[in-house]
């Protein structure tokens, strides 16, 4: 009986968790909200597609943000992922950005590491660099100010025109 129960037991853990063998990150792209008129959080994006040597798909893939991790979500067809954050504009950095990218078993490494202190044992599958430029505040001055300076001036020359010819 034990012998039947742990057969169904190693099946059922190896059919849900795949692992993927000697991955590859392809076709990284990244993007940012850069808008800040019309949101409250940057949003940052990267998406790639990963080949693993095993084809597993719908496989984690984990993300090391600034000391963060997240997890990446994988599209119907289990070979294309995206690991996105948001932050508020105010907190959000400009500039260079790095984004370590981990399978499971890198990502179990590093978190091993950081536990003992030594983190140059750690390898990630892939460095993501991209550079976010900042959210665009708008105009130093805003369009309404310069339209009521405007119609100021032609105001006080229209008035100046005015009682000239009335003297």
């Amino acid at each position: 009986m034990k012998s039947i129960f742990f057969a169904v037991l190693i099946i059922a853990t190896s059919a849900s968790g795949q692992q993927c063998n000697q991955a590859k990150i392809l076709n990284v792209r990244t993007s940012t909200s850069e808008n800040s008129k019309l949101n409250t959080e940057t949003a940052f994006i990267i998406q790639f597609k990963a080949q693993c040597q095993n084809n597993a798909r719908n496989v984690p893939f984990y993300a090391e943000i600034d000391g963060k991790f997240l997890t990446s979500s994988a599209d119907a067809t289990g070979e294309n992922y995206e690991i996105s954050w948001s932050e508020p504009i105010k907190k959000a950095r400009s500039g260079e950005i790095k984004v370590r990218i981990f399978d499971e078993e890198g990502y179990g490494a590093f978190r091993k590491a950081q536990r003992s202190g030594d983190l140059s044992s750690s390898k990630d599958l892939q460095t993501v660099t991209f550079y976010h430029q900042g959210s665009y505040k708008g105009p130093s001055v805003q369009i309404e100010f310069l339209v009521t300076v405007l119609f100021g001036v032609i105001f006080y020359f229209a008035k100046s025109s005015m009682n000239k010819i009335q003297n």
